[in-house]
């Protein structure tokens, strides 16, 4: 047992003790792969027992490296630094499930518009769905259609197959008639030759006989016998006066049986022959009728292929038709949101050169009192500047009344002579067209103010003198 668990334990067993009960290198055991020779040092060393069983870093193989490796991955997880260890969710991967999601939603659409079109045409996996319901729309389908043309086409062939069939056993029996009148006819062909050949001698006999009746007697007896042999013939009934008829005897009795056993064979030869081509008539359409069936079965079973070839065509020509309608549409809305930012752009930069107030006095130039606080002293108005020649500018009110009451105002400096001032409204955010300019009242303010302040002067002046 010892030697079994030192084998175990990857050392042999000594067999002496020279070295006091401690264990050398040379006691390894090489089975075991050691290749240090810490692995293999004496029992007072740090590694007593099998290399797996020990945490040495070294060695890639043990439950005590993989054990110390996953804790350093996991304390390394998400810490911001750039290394393998780091598979925390990044920004790029968040816009690549964005883009993943939303070829989904298209892919979403376009499974949509296939699955319209296959209900139309007609999805069998819904079949017994739609055919199960009060009204049976399956029927309306391309598929339903086909398959209710192709179920009666199945009706005819069969109902065709059944009239064929009895067409045959039909010719097969009159065929068998036709042998079996044969078979008559030649019986009583022989039957009367064969009474032709009984007939003849007697006959000539009788002809003998009536020739040499005179000579000897025996003869006329063998004439009498040949009459009587040939019997008498048949008399029909009369009325006046009244006989009942009277059957032929003998061989002439033989000779009628046989007549009217020809007449008969015949009768019913041309009656036979009759069905036959009766037979034969009826035979012909129906068999024309069945090879037009399975002709136009064989075309429908191509067009139901040709149909599905068609759908198929038809889905892939839809897939990528949509695809191309998707680009050109986003295309069309980037140019669009292009063009209008552009002409926003532009209609902006008109409309603000066109609208913009001067600051300098000169027209156009806002003179109103400038907004001051509470607690704070008034401020004057800008001072507008005097004018050409001829045309002297001043500061004045441009007004306009809404259908409310509310009054409008805007003091400018424009031309002492103006009586109207155009406005121009505020342009709206992202506008491609400029909004129609306003016409106001204009009046002069500044000038007023001047007259009263001579006026004053005036009177004061006066007033002194007096």
């Amino acid at each position: 047992m010892l030697a079994d668990a030192m084998l175990v334990g990857c050392w042999n067993d000594r067999a002496d003790q020279s070295a006091n009960g401690k264990f050398v290198d040379g006691d390894a055991n090489t089975a075991c792969g050691a290749s240090k020779a810490s692995d293999s040092g004496s029992i007072a060393g740090a590694v007593k027992f099998n290399p797996l069983m020990q945490e040495i870093a070294a060695s890639k193989f043990t439950q005590w490296y993989w054990q110390s490796t996953a804790a350093v991955t996991r304390d390394k997880f998400a810490d911001g630094t750039s290394h393998a260890n780091d598979v925390s969710i990044t920004a790029a991967m968040q816009l690549k499930r964005a883009k993943a999601q939303a070829a989904l939603w298209f892919m979403d659409f376009r499974k949509l518009a296939m699955e319209n079109a296959l209900l139309l045409v007609g999805d069998a996996t819904k079949k017994a769905a739609e055919e199960a319901v009060n009204v049976d729309t399956w029927k309306t389908r391309d598929l339903g259609k086909a398959e209710l043309a192709q179920a009666s086409k199945v009706k005819q062939l069969a109902a065709a197959t059944a009239n064929h069939a009895a067409a045959l056993r039909w010719e097969a029996a009159a065929t068998q008639e036709e042998a079996d009148a044969e078979t008559d006819i030649a019986a009583a062909r022989t039957l009367l030759a064969d009474l032709t050949k009984d007939i003849a001698p007697l006959a000539r006999a009788e002809f003998t006989y009536r020739a040499d009746v005179a000579t000897a007697k025996a003869d006329v007896l063998a004439r009498a016998a040949a009459s009587e042999a040939l019997g008498t013939a048949f008399v029909a009934a009369t009325t006046n006066p009244v006989a009942a008829a009277k059957p032929a005897t003998g061989a002439r009795a033989v000779l009628a049986a046989a007549k009217l056993t020809k007449d008969s064979v015949e009768a019913q030869q041309k009656f036979h022959d009759a069905r036959a081509k009766w037979a034969l008539d009826n035979f012909t359409p129906m068999n024309t009728q069945l090879l037009d069936e399975e002709a136009e079965k064989a075309a429908l079973d191509k067009k139901i292929l040709e149909g599905q070839e068609r759908l198929d065509r038809a889905r892939e020509n839809c897939k990528r038709a949509a695809f191309e309608k998707a680009q050109a549409a986003r295309e069309a809305a980037i140019a669009a949101a292009k063009a209008r930012t552009d002409k926003a752009a532009a209609v902006k930069t008109k409309y603000s050169e066109l609208s913009k107030f001067q600051t300098d006095g000169s027209v156009n130039t806002l003179c109103n009192f400038p907004k001051v606080g509470a607690a704070d002293p008034p401020k004057p108005r800008k001072e507008c500047l005097e004018g050409e020649p001829g045309k002297p500018l001043c500061c004045g009110a441009a007004q306009r009344f809404l259908k409310d009451g509310t009054k409008l105002s805007i003091e400018t400096c424009q031309l002492a002579t103006a009586t109207t001032y155009t406005y121009y409204p505020a342009l709206p955010a992202d506008a491609v067209v400029a909004p129609t300019v306003e016409t106001w009242r204009f009046q002069c303010i500044s000038a007023a103010q001047k007259l009263a302040a001579a006026a004053t002067a005036a009177l004061a002046a006066g007033y002194m003198m007096a």
